[in-house]
C-alpha cells in the first residue's frame, strides 16, 4: 500500500507537469510566443515523471499485487480499465508526438497530405488520451491519499477535473492543429 500511495502522489505531480506543458503550449501557440527551451523543459519533466509513474504502477500491480482486481466487478471498474488502457496507449503516442513537428515538416516539403492528415489525427488522439488519463487519475490518486473521503466529494472532483481536461483538450486541438496546418502550408508553399 505504501508504494501505491507514493505512486498516487507521483501521479498528481505528473498530472500537474502535464497540464503545465499543455497550458504553456496552448498559450504560446495562440500568442505566437513559442520558446523552444520552455517547451522542451516542460515536456522532459512531464515525460520523465510519466515513465517513473508508469514503472511504479506496473510494479504495484504486477509484482506487489497492489492493484484492484478489475475482473471481479468489470462494470464498476470501467474507469480503472479505461485508465489502464489510456496509460498503455500513451507511450507509443508519446514518442510519435515528440517527433510530430519534424514529421509534419518533412511531409509538407514533399507534399504528402495523407501522412500530414494522419499525423494531425494521431496528435488529436494523443491529446485526448493524455487528458482522459489525467482526468481519471486525479480523483483516484486523491482517494488513495485519503483526500477524498465520500462519494459526493468524488463526484464533484470528477466533474471539475473532467471539465478542466475537456476545455484543455478543445484548446489544445484548436491551437496546435491550427498552428500545424499554418506551418505545413508555409513549408509546402516554399
Amino acid at each position: 500500500m505504501k508504494l501505491k500511495k507514493i505512486n498516487a502522489g507521483l501521479a498528481l505531480l505528473t498530472a500537474a507537469t502535464g497540464l503545465i506543458h499543455i497550458i504553456y503550449n496552448v498559450i504560446s501557440y495562440l500568442m505566437f510566443i513559442h520558446n523552444e527551451m520552455l517547451t522542451h523543459i516542460t515536456a522532459d519533466v512531464f515525460m520523465t515523471l510519466t515513465i517513473i509513474h508508469a514503472v511504479l504502477g506496473m510494479i504495484a500491480i504486477t509484482v506487489m499485487g497492489d492493484g484492484s482486481n478489475i475482473k471481479l466487478y468489470p462494470k464498476q471498474n470501467m474507469n480503472t480499465i479505461i485508465q489502464r488502457i489510456t496509460g498503455m496507449i500513451m507511450f507509443p503516442l508519446l514518442f510519435l508526438h515528440a517527433n510530430t513537428f519534424d514529421l509534419l515538416m518533412k511531409n509538407a516539403k514533399i507534399g504528402n497530405t495523407v501522412v500530414i492528415g494522419l499525423l494531425i489525427v494521431v496528435q488529436i488522439l494523443f491529446f485526448g488520451d493524455v487528458l482522459a488519463h489525467i482526468a481519471l487519475s486525479i480523483p483516484r490518486a486523491l482517494i488513495t491519499l485519503g483526500r477524498i473521503t465520500s462519494q459526493g466529494q468524488k463526484k464533484r472532483i470528477d466533474r471539475i477535473v473532467f471539465v478542466i481536461c475537456g476545455c484543455l483538450f478543445a484548446a489544445a486541438v484548436y491551437a496546435v492543429t491550427k498552428t500545424d496546418i499554418a506551418l505545413v502550408n508555409m513549408v509546402s508553399e516554399v
